[in-house]
């Protein structure tokens, strides 16, 4: 026997006649153990599937509802052949529904083929992407072994590693490491032990192979797919029949506690391997190692070289099959770092799982678990809709939901995935509250609704600002933005998802991971009592204030929504800015936010924003990458009502339609501050927001620059003064323009976030949390063809919808006592008695005398200002 390619070339040649039967030196208890298998699976029907099939049955409470006693329903559901993990189990695994059914798709073939090439492999992305349907797919049409190092809730698969994987934590105390002797006992132990688990699967794949020859004589050509019987052995132990431990994990114990079977376990390995080989010929044996993250945690295991266990299990394995196997190991957090050497050098590494990404994929997958009535209905249409607005991007959210659905909430499909959504993310979903109200559910309790959401409870300082930053990105312009394989922590802490195949590309866009995040980090208004912090602040300054954007970017998308709230009605413009001098005649009077686009016939017009623009699918900005593209914009050709420029100084431009009835363009510079920025270095600033340099870049060609400032010149309605109000925005800290403009000056002016704090019209948290809510539902540019627009609705507004409904239908309202936000909870002593000035965030050294008489002070602060005289003079 010689080693050629990576592969044992002694073991690859097919016997036209029945392999001899088992004389694997085992022990007598092992030997017992497999007897009793041969017989049971000789026993075995491989005509059809060996799992459970499930049927709703009207008969169960849970069935109850009419639906389920409908002929057509019981009929489809049957029809779908759904599957158990156990014939005990009341409910199905949707993860096996229909395996095989890649090799029919021409794209999901192609990704199981990549994946089960003669290449070892590491498979990871997040958890709920997919990787273990490809790793069943691969198995239905490819020999190979399943192990999982932890099985899930749904009970598939073997407890044999899950098992050895504790006993060897906790029973058999490896030695401490405190020495190479220590490591190199914890390495032999573990190889012992995990050996043992591989020889047990061997040969109960052999058992298998010798059964299949006995039915159907030594060439395998049976119709029957003898590879999903053995996938489906592997996955469900208990088709041997119940026992407190499944026959792998017994047997796998048996040949681990018996010295000779430990001192035979190569030599056992070497023979079972060539008598498969013997009835499979050339094809190859896959071992997937699933979960394989578990066996990363450096807790439970150092080996000989100070490796985790699932390095240790892989050079044990490859060790005792001598390259016979082509490995697999799928999981969430397998550092590459671990995996360059002596072991895993020959992996390739891949990320190659798809997501639903496609709205007419995501349909079709949908369509084929409705039942007909309701996949050709309005309901059933919007139902696909809505689960593209929500359940998005990686394969479990929605196969989960579909999997409930069918299980109890056909009855009423609305209603079940707004309990769906509300229990992944804490929001209750207000986009089918009509439908849902039709719906008549007269149980709002849910059962198990949760699907393995991530946690974003205890975030690091710098991850709370990535994730403020995606959510405030997809609250102004619905996009989302790819990052490196640097934030992989994002992936393994199942955040976001690598989208490409090489783990370099990361998305952090599925919305209700999304909403998930706001909802922790915004959490619902609540009253704060007296000395305790305002963590759940009422008003949109004090949860920006608790959420400071970092950048200057971040900045400019909240500053789209905030100025999409106070101009979305009349306003006056001096309550938003404060002109560092006098206010300028122009400028007292109330203003407006518009938004310009062509309508179909070419012409310009414009409209106004409201306040509840941004429960739209048109998002409130464009980013621009160019000036090319920036030049569109204000050409129309986006429709937006704000533009992030790519020129460097400028961060946020629109247009404001006055009561005068005539335009003026807005362009700010927003700065991220957390300390007082200084007259020298503000100056410039400022300065390079006029009109004849805010498009000024390196790079750029003066006649560009010319066209972008003739197209704002071009607006209609512009009148002779300043066509362009210069604004600037700092926050947290913020600044003082005075000594950085002329006092001529009548188009510069500090636009501040707190200038309403105090008013009872403010911008509120709700509908802070809710712009950033609909964004992510509406942060892709592909939209389901039955998507007609309802986003996400105000709180207030659904109540009131829900009680003109009952009122409608003669229904009586249930009041929950809910306190109703205010803005007042988010005030403190010095906003309730004192103006506000923009200057309250500047230093005291930079805050002029106040301009009236001041109130009696103590000598202590007499003093002190007498002392800041001085240091001014100074």
């Amino acid at each position: 026997m010689y080693v050629h390619n990576g592969r044992t070339e002694g073991l690859h040649w097919a016997s036209t006649t029945s392999p001899t039967p088992l004389q694997t030196m085992v022990s007598p208890k092992a030997q017992e153990l497999l007897q009793d298998l041969r017989t049971k699976i000789g026993a075995m029907d491989y005509g059809d599937s060996l799992l459970s099939a499930w049927v709703p049955t009207p008969r169960r409470l849970l069935y109850s509802h009419p639906i389920y006693q409908d002929s057509d329903v019981q009929n489809h559901l049957k029809a779908l052949q759904l599957r158990k993990s156990s014939y005990m189990d009341v409910n199905f695994e949707i993860i096996l529904h229909d395996l095989g059914e890649f090799q029919r798709d021409e794209l999901l073939g192609g990704r199981v083929s990549r994946l089960f090439s003669s290449k070892n492999k590491f498979l990871v992305n997040a958890s709920g992407t997919g990787k273990t349907r490809l790793c069943y797919e691969g198995l239905t049409s490819h020999w190979g072994l399943y192990f999982t190092l932890g099985v899930d809730a749904g009970g598939l698969g073997s407890y044999d590693m899950q098992e050895k994987l504790k006993y060897l934590a906790e029973k058999h105390q490896l030695h401490p490491v405190i020495n190479d002797a220590a490591l190199a006992e914890n390495s032999l132990t573990a190889q012992n032990e995990l050996g043992s688990i591989l020889l047990s699967r061997l040969l109960v794949f052999q058992l298998f192979l010798e059964s299949l020859v006995s039915i159907d004589g030594a060439s395998l050509t049976s119709k029957h797919n003898v590879k999903m019987r053995w996938l489906e052995m592997q996955l469900a132990p208990n088709v041997f029949g119940l026992a407190l431990h499944d026959e792998f994990t017994k047997l796998g114990n048996a040949l681990g506690e018996d010295e000779k079977d430990v001192a035979n376990l190569q030599m056992n390995i070497n023979g079972v391997l060539l008598k498969i080989q013997h009835v499979i010929g050339i094809s190859p044996i896959f071992v997937v190692i699933d979960e394989a993250q578990i066996g990363v945690d450096e807790k439970r295991f150092v080996s000989g070289d100070g490796k985790p266990l699932l390095w240790e299990l892989i050079r044990a394995w490859q060790t005792l099959t001598h390259g016979a196997c082509t490995f697999i190991c799928a999981g969430v957090k397998i550092p590459p770092s671990i995996f360059d050497g002596e072991v895993g050098a020959d992996f390739e590494w891949t990320s190659d799982t798809g997501s639903f990404d496609d709205p007419d994929a995501h349909e079709q997958y949908i369509r084929k678990f409705l039942p007909p009535a309701l996949r050709d209905s309005s309901s059933g249409q919007f139902l696909v809709a809505r689960l593209w607005r929500w359940c998005r991007g990686r394969h479990r959210i929605t196969a989960k939901f579909l999997n409930i659905l069918l299980h109890h909430g056909l009855q009423f499909p609305h209603t079940t995935l707004s309990q769906y959504v509300q229990a992944g993310t804490g929001l209750e979903p207000l986009d089918a509250v009509q439908v849902c109200y039709e719906e008549g559910h007269r149980d709002p309790k849910n059962r198990n609704f949760s699907f393995g959401t991530p946690s974003f409870e205890m975030l690091s300082p710098d991850d709370q600002d990535l994730t403020r930053a995606i959510l405030y990105s997809f609250m102004a312009t619905q996009q989302a933005k790819t990052f490196t394989s640097v934030y992989t922590s994002l992936v393994s802490r199942a955040h976001a998802r690598f989208v490409d195949a090489h783990l370099s590309e990361i998305v952090f866009d599925e919305p209700m991971i999304l909403v998930l995040a706001a909802r922790v980090l915004f959490p619902f208004p609540h009253q704060p009592h007296r000395g305790a912090p305002n963590d759940q602040p009422s008003t949109f300054i004090i949860a920006l204030q608790n959420n400071p954007p970092r950048t200057r970017l971040g900045i400019a998308h909240c500053l789209a929504f905030y100025l999409s709230q106070v101009f979305g009605c009349p306003r006056m413009l001096t309550d938003v800015f404060k002109f560092p001098h006098s206010t300028p005649g122009w400028a007292r009077q109330k203003g407006q936010l518009v938004r310009f686009y062509a309508n179909d016939e070419g012409a310009i017009q414009h409209s106004i924003v409201n306040p509840g623009a941004f429960r739209s699918l048109l998002p409130l900005a464009t980013t621009t990458n160019t000036l090319a593209e920036t030049i569109q914009w204000i050409k129309h050709s986006y429709g937006t009502a704000f533009c992030i420029p790519s020129s460097p100084n400028l961060d946020l431009l629109c247009a404001i339609r006055l009561a005068d009835g005539s335009f003026i363009w807005l362009a700010v510079r927003a700065l991220a501050m957390d300390e007082p920025m200084s007259d020298d270095g503000l100056r410039p600033l400022v300065s390079h927001l006029d009109i004849d340099s805010v498009f000024r870049e390196e790079g750029v060609d003066n006649d560009s620059i010319k066209r972008a400032i003739d197209s704002l010149r071009s607006l209609p309605g512009l009148k002779q003064r300043p066509c362009l109000l210069r604004a600037v925005t700092a926050f947290p800290v913020e600044v003082d323009l005075r000594n950085c403009i002329d006092k001529r000056c009548r188009d510069a002016a500090n636009l501040s976030f707190r200038a309403l704090r105090r008013k009872k019209d403010q911008v509120m948290q709700e509908d802070f949390f809710e712009a950033m809510v609909n964004g992510a539902i509406a942060g892709t540019k592909r939209k389901s063809r039955w998507d007609e627009g309802a986003m996400h609705d105000n709180r207030e507004h659904a109540k009131e919808r829900r009680l003109m409904l009952i009122h409608a239908s003669g229904g009586d309202y249930v009041w929950l006592r809910v306190a109703e936000p205010h803005y007042s909870w988010d005030l403190g002593s010095e906003d309730v008695y004192e103006e506000y000035d923009p200057l309250n965030a500047v230093p005291a050294h930079r805050q002029p005398a106040p301009s009236r008489k001041p109130r009696k002070q103590s000598q202590l602060s007499k003093s002190r200002q007498t002392q800041q005289r001085s240091v001014r003079r100074r």
